[in-house]
């Protein structure tokens, strides 16, 4: 794009309508949904307004780009490995949080059955996830499920006695499947009914992605990346990465008990739009 280019006069509020430009103060999600319509190159004229429809698929459509980028990379150092063939590595790049990427087998079951655990809008995930005290559904993006978007709310239990706070994020999640696989990508965004809570730490998604692939003889394997930054006082910036692969490993253990103890009584849920 030509960096001579001027940029569009226009500024969107958190639902993505035109506001006043003369208007000084606006929120974070003012800014990031600006940004990525200007860098993007959707340039808008003055009168042009963006529902949230469309900014979502502008935001989705940057996390899948660089979520390809991130998997056909190959600078991943292996950060940790299981006795049962579990990966967890490792990438880091100047001024950018870590990116783990997981990946990992489940005997004896389907991709479909595996769906249906991870499903957030059924009971299973709340059974099973451990580190997962709440899911919520905040929105449909779209009625017609066009872009098999859904807007949720993820809180985590607090750990280490507290030193870790509850921490809450709200995430814009898009659900396709293709040739047998079913996938899931999550990237930051905000609801306005949604407001932060005392005592909850309101953490930021940055790129997240989850693959569920069907391998022979009832097997199947989970391919999962995670961008991660925290900080906690008093902490080594050494001891607060190594949370990171721990919990990816903790997720899929538990997945794998869930599997394994055939807690899925119906299947008849709703699943979400695109898978």
């Amino acid at each position: 794009m030509s960096t001579s280019q001027e940029c569009p006069d226009v500024i969107f509020n958190e639902n993505c309508e035109q506001v006043d430009s003369s208007e000084s103060e606006f929120c974070l999600n003012q800014i990031v949904v600006y940004s990525l319509v200007f860098e993007r190159g959707y340039l808008l004229s003055k009168g042009t307004t963006m529902n949230n429809c469309d900014s979502g698929r502008v935001a989705m459509t940057e996390a899948e780009e660089k979520l390809d980028r991130l998997l056909s990379d190959d600078g991943w150092i292996m950060c940790k490995q299981t006795k049962d063939g579990s990966k967890v590595m490792k990438q880091h790049r100047a001024n950018e949080p870590n990116v783990y990427l997981f990946t990992g087998l489940i005997n004896g079951t389907t991709v479909e059955q595996v769906a249906t655990l991870i499903n957030p809008l059924g009971p299973y995930r709340i059974q099973w996830d451990t580190q997962l005290k709440q899911i919520e559904l905040l929105e449909r993006v779209d009625k017609e499920n066009v872009t098999n978007m859904l807007k949720i709310r993820h809180l985590t239990h607090s750990r280490l006695k507290g030193l870790i706070s509850e921490r809450e994020t709200v995430d814009l999640c898009r659900f396709h499947s293709d040739n047998g696989r079913r996938v899931v990508i999550m990237t930051d965004t905000t609801h306005p009914s949604d407001v932060p809570k005392p005592g909850v730490v309101r953490a930021r998604t940055h790129l997240s992605a989850l693959v569920i692939e069907e391998r022979p003889n009832r097997n199947v394997n989970l391919t999962a990346i995670l961008q991660a930054s925290v900080f906690l006082f008093g902490l080594p910036s050494v001891v607060v990465e190594s949370f990171f692969p721990k919990g990816i490993i903790k997720f899929f253990d538990d997945l794998r008990k869930a599997s394994q103890q055939n807690i899925i009584k119906n299947d008849s849920y709703e699943m979400p739009p695109g898978w």
